[in-house]
């Protein structure tokens, strides 16, 4: 079934729009990636709950647009996406890349006097108060080809079968680079902040975060809600964490959870 774009040229409903749900579940990928990766979620989250997926431009749904360097640009299109959306109460998830642009995507509604979302969830990303730290760790939009593509390969993003067919390959690392270009352009403006209860989530296998990590997104929500999820995995977890995460973000647990100490349980269906 083809996605349905009424909610935004930049969101797909997947599969199809839910008029009867009361809330949304609203996505944003990672560096390089598209919303492929989420669809499977649609057939794990309860009947009134909208599936709502953002695609960064060029890639997936908007494959006829330009590819976006700029991160003001890349912001911009998200809010405005996601804005779309916040007519009910939402979750927005955001994972790895896509933790800093939600965080800035809640932040910019609020400032328009927008709905912010019910919960903030921000998964296998350090807080964006350290972006000097985090945007200089690989990979970064300086590196050449072949380190990108031994980055991809070895986080799995790029399968076997396409890293033998040279045009999905170039495709794929356009896509990064074009990300990872972007988000070098990333400034954390002290003070940002947001309403929204935050939900950090983080591998426990991951070697660039832990729960010290994780608590450190505590003063980016002025709520008063940090809780820090550990699960199984490295930065993209497992695959069967990666498929029961809806469950997990609508308060069931069907994945092995280690809370932080002092956090309260995770429940994301507010």
């Amino acid at each position: 079934m083809l996605a349905d774009r009424t909610a935004s040229a930049a969101v797909s409903l997947w599969p199809a729009a839910r008029p009867a749900a009361r809330r949304t579940l609203a996505c944003i990928g990672f560096s390089g990636g598209g919303t492929t990766v989420f669809r499977p979620w649609a057939s794990h989250i309860a009947a009134d709950t909208q599936l709502a997926l953002y695609c960064y431009p060029g890639r997936d749904i908007r494959s006829g647009e330009a590819l976006t360097h700029d991160w003001d640009a890349l912001l911009a299109d998200a809010t405005g996406a996601i804005a779309g959306l916040a007519d009910r109460p939402y979750t927005l998830f955001g994972h790895s890349l896509g933790a800093w642009v939600a965080f800035e995507v809640a932040a910019a509604l609020e400032r328009r006097g927008l709905r912010p979302p019910a919960r903030l969830v921000v998964s296998a990303m350090g807080t964006p108060a350290r972006y000097r730290e985090l945007l200089r760790r690989p990979p970064t939009a300086d590196d050449c080809d072949e380190q990108l593509l031994s980055w991809l390969l070895a986080a799995g993003q790029v399968p076997e079968e396409v890293a033998a067919e040279p045009e999905l390959v170039e495709m794929a690392m356009a896509f990064l680079r074009a990300d990872l270009t972007a988000a070098a352009g990333y400034r954390y403006v002290s003070g940002t902040v947001t309403s929204a209860p935050i939900t950090v989530l983080f591998g426990r296998d991951d070697p660039d975060l832990g729960q010290a990590a994780a608590a450190a997104w505590r003063p980016l929500t002025t709520s008063g809600d940090l809780r820090i999820l550990e699960l199984p995995g490295g930065h993209f977890y497992t695959g069967e964490t990666w498929s029961a995460l809806p469950a997990l973000l609508a308060g069931r647990h069907p994945v092995t959870t280690r809370p932080a100490e002092g956090t309260t349980p995770c429940c994301c269906s507010e």
